[in-house]
């Protein structure tokens, strides 16, 4: 059985800067210091992942009922499941057995069940967390419904496990300047293997990125790795892909991997 990896990150990009309003800055100093003054390499901002976490949104059916359903890839018997269901309490969580299609209210299967607020700092949001122990591998499906009109409409769930597997990723240009491409890329490693010892393995096999622009609009794209898309070398384990920052403002990219 393949595995369906979705590991994603997300990260803000600083504002974008417009090129007009530029200015170049002559840094000087002993040279003790020069080190210092030297920006940061791209690889060592790679922010390191191990969590899917899945946009919700509730669909209407025909019979008036809300519904909305996703696969979560667990490559691990143990996992822990969040339910950022920004407050609403007529959101009931399913999931499916991979191995026996068996159909689990999510609350008769957890070990353990809580109720908490998650985030950092001071950006904390309200979350069901669903504790499993024991579970079978593989992609469960996920489906969250309700009777009528939801409290609300849109949420989050967010899939964490002990998988050996992590999702490092880090734009690679140190430019965040409007009508620049900004780039990122995007490999898969273990706890015990660098990407070089994963390469001939391929624990990834497609990559993309999805780009909350300034005015809240979404695109996704690609990543390749054929060694074309500042990816190093074709097969090598390490996508690249980048996208136009047609205006200024923060954005937010979301890498997806599968495999």
């Amino acid at each position: 059985m393949k595995l369906k990896l979705l590991p994603a990150l997300s990260l803000a990009i600083a504002s974008l800067a417009n090129a007009n309003n530029l200015y170049n800055k002559q840094l000087a100093g002993p040279p003790e210091e020069f080190d210092l003054m030297r920006p940061v390499q791209p690889e060592q901002t790679a922010i390191t992942s191990k969590t899917a976490l899945i946009p919700v949104s509730l669909t209407e059916t025909k019979s008036g009922n809300w519904y909305w359903d996703s696969q979560l890839p667990v490559d691990n018997s143990s996992f822990e499941l969040l339910v950022f269901s920004n407050g609403s309490k007529n959101w009931q969580v399913e999931l499916v057995d991979p191995v026996t299609k068996q159909v689990y209210q999510a609350n008769d299967i957890a070990r353990e069940v809580t109720f908490n607020k998650y985030g950092m700092d001071r950006n904390n949001y309200p979350a069901d967390k669903y504790d499993f122990q024991n579970v079978n591998k593989g992609n469960w499906n996920i489906r969250i419904r309700t009777i009528g009109e939801p409290e609300q409409f849109d949420g989050y769930v967010l899939l964490s496990s002990k998988s050996k597997f992590k999702l490092d990723s880090y734009k690679t240009n140190l430019d965040q300047i409007k009508g620049h491409n900004i780039h990122f890329v995007t490999q898969s490693t273990t706890n015990e293997d660098t990407i070089e010892a994963l390469k001939d393995f391929k624990p990834i096999s497609s990559a993309t990125m999805v780009v909350t622009h300034p005015n809240g609009l979404k695109s996704t794209y690609e990543m390749f790795d054929d060694g074309l898309h500042g990816d190093l070398n074709a097969n090598d384990g390490l996508f690249g892909g980048d996208f136009k920052a047609e205006s200024a403002g923060d954005y937010n990219v979301q890498i997806k991997a599968m495999g």
